[in-house]
Formats: C-alpha cells, sequence, structure tokens
C-alpha cells in the first residue's frame, strides 16, 4: 500500500498515523515535545469553482512544496490530511518552534501572491492553520495532539480565517 499522494508527493493519511503514533512514542520516552501542525486552504471550494479543478489541483501542489520548504529536521513531516488539509509532523518541537515553522509557511504563501479572486478574505490564497504541541505521555495518545491542531484550526477559520491560531491543551472547543 503506498504512503504517498498520488497529487503532491507528501505523505498520505496512512503515513500520518504510523509517522504520529512511532513520533509520539519516541518523543515521550525522550521526554520532548512534539508538535502538529493543521493548515487548511480557505475558501478553496470557490478556487476550484473560479479556477476549475486542475489549477485546483495545481495550487494544492504548490502548497504541498512550500510546506515542504518549512521542513527541514530529520524525522519533520508533510502530509495531505484530506482534500485541501495538510498535517505537519515536528518532533523535538515546542509551541515555540511550531509558531515559527507556521510562520515561516504562511510568509512562503504570502510571497507566492496566488491569485484566489473569488476569496472573501483576499485576493490571494491564504490559509487557515491550527498548531498544537505536547511532551507525549502514556496517559494520552497521538489522536489527542491531533485534536488539539484540529480544535485550533476551527479557531483560525471561525476567528476569520488567514491566520495562525493554537488552543491551551486540555480545553476543550464546541462545534
Amino acid at each position: 500500500m503506498t504512503l504517498t499522494d498520488g497529487l503532491t508527493s507528501v505523505g498520505n493519511r496512512r503515513l500520518l498515523d504510523q509517522t504520529l503514533q512511532t513520533e509520539w512514542q519516541r518523543c515521550g520516552r525522550g521526554g520532548q515535545p512534539l508538535g502538529v501542525m493543521m493548515v487548511d486552504i480557505d475558501h478553496f471550494k470557490a478556487y476550484n469553482d473560479t479556477y476549475g479543478h486542475q489549477q485546483g489541483d495545481a495550487a494544492l501542489v504548490r502548497v504541498a512544496d512550500l510546506l515542504q520548504r518549512c521542513v527541514q529536521r530529520s524525522g519533520e513531516m508533510v502530509v495531505r490530511y484530506g482534500g485541501e488539509e495538510f498535517v505537519v509532523i515536528l518532533p523535538g518541537s515546542d509551541w515555540g518552534d511550531v509558531s515559527r515553522v507556521a510562520n515561516m509557511f504562511a510568509a512562503l504563501l504570502q510571497q507566492a501572491n496566488l491569485p484566489h479572486a473569488a476569496s472573501p478574505v483576499a485576493k490571494v490564497l491564504t490559509v487557515s492553520i491550527g498548531i498544537a504541541a505536547a511532551i507525549p505521555t502514556p496517559a494520552d495518545g497521538p489522536e489527542s495532539l491531533l485534536a488539539s491542531a484540529d480544535a485550533a484550526l476551527y479557531s483560525a477559520k471561525s476567528g476569520g480565517r488567514n491566520r495562525i491560531a493554537h488552543i491551551p491543551r486540555g480545553a476543550v472547543m464546541s462545534r
């Protein structure tokens, strides 16, 4: 079975599940933090409706490429989570590290200046990013870290999109 997304050439959901579990255990044994970014392209359906699916595919590839430029250390990985969502796994990264990577990616995307005429947020392609980081413990599992990043992503989207957000660990957000 493949572990690579056919369109973007980054990891796929299967690789995410395997790697997140492995890194959770490894970082937990070493007492090291594990960071995660969840990235969602803002108003992507409107992008596809305006520019067509081929251009939408090209935008997904470009976003994946820009994310890849932000991962530089061993074990760091970009995966396509589904549709227009990506997850970045950052072993050994605390809140500050994850925030720096998220800001680096946001700056690269802004520099790319990809037009998005149908977006109510900006006239260029933007993303919402949820970040989370924790030192893994046996009491929790990697799904708790992913859930924290997802809650942060939801906060970024409900806060107006085109932003980076985090939720303090253990906080509960209702949808």
